[in-house]
């Protein structure tokens, strides 16, 4: 993986700045056939470690309808912004589904702020 992002010049392999790259993503510097390349490269990685990938999201509009929802049913009041929320809810949701599995496993979460300088001693 190291080698492959050498030559591509990124110091990660962020998916969506891959697919939809930021204004000031290093990742607008690649072609879009590099990208999709890279893109192959990590689903074969995958394949090969006989890995699966989940994804989840969920749109701020039906987050908000959810917790309205959850009000009405007289729950009580949620102390967490949607971020936090979701990243518990997806967090417990997939250690019961991996515990079920009885695999090994390892969950990624992106951040919610920049890493302090890490992507630089990683260099």
């Amino acid at each position: 993986m190291r080698e492959r992002l050498a030559l591509l010049g990124q110091i990660e392999f962020h998916v969506a700045e891959m697919v939809n790259p930021k204004p000031a993503s290093t990742w607008r510097s690649v072609s879009i056939s590099d990208r999709i390349a890279a893109l192959h490269f990590l689903s074969s990685l995958i394949e090969q470690a006989e890995a699966s990938m989940r994804y989840a999201w969920l749109s701020r509009g039906q987050y908000t309808e959810m917790r309205g929802r959850w009000a009405q049913e007289g729950n009580e009041q949620l102390t967490v912004d949607r971020n936090n929320a979701l990243k518990r809810f997806v967090l417990r949701s997939l250690m019961e589904e991996l515990h079920s599995e009885g695999k090994p496993a390892l969950i990624a979460i992106d951040q919610d702020r920049p890493r302090s300088g890490i992507e630089d001693r990683c260099k």
